[in-house]
């Protein structure tokens, strides 16, 4: 039911993102979306899971950076495709996403197939 729901939520966030691009700037719909995602996860981890006492340096570092690379690059790149091509062209590329992520690991990083 839970991967019903997620499907559900992210099919939402899509079609209103696609409708959004056109009418707002990208970078605050960017601001906007990364503040609820953080909140939201920030909640729900400090109920959820189990935080250490201290933190190093080099484990902030390597947080700040999957942050700003990982995800907010990616965001950006999507809201900047989705702003030029019809939903439904966008739809197929995203569907797409973890066979080119597969295709990616065999060819840079010599995974095998199973």
């Amino acid at each position: 039911m839970a991967l019903i729901i997620d499907c559900y939520c992210r099919s939402c966030l899509f079609v209103f993102n696609s409708q959004l691009v056109h009418k707002i700037a990208i970078l605050p719909l960017i601001c906007v979306q990364m503040l609820c995602i953080g909140t939201t996860s920030l909640i729900i981890s400090v109920f959820t899971e189990s935080w250490p006492s201290s933190i190093s340096l080099i484990t902030l570092m390597w947080l700040i950076v999957s942050i700003v690379i990982a995800t907010i690059l990616r965001f950006v790149l999507q809201l900047v495709g989705q702003k030029y091509i019809p939903v439904s062209n966008a739809v197929i590329i995203m569907i797409l996403e973890p066979v080119f992520t597969t295709l990616d690991d065999v060819i840079v990083y010599l995974e095998p197939m199973p």
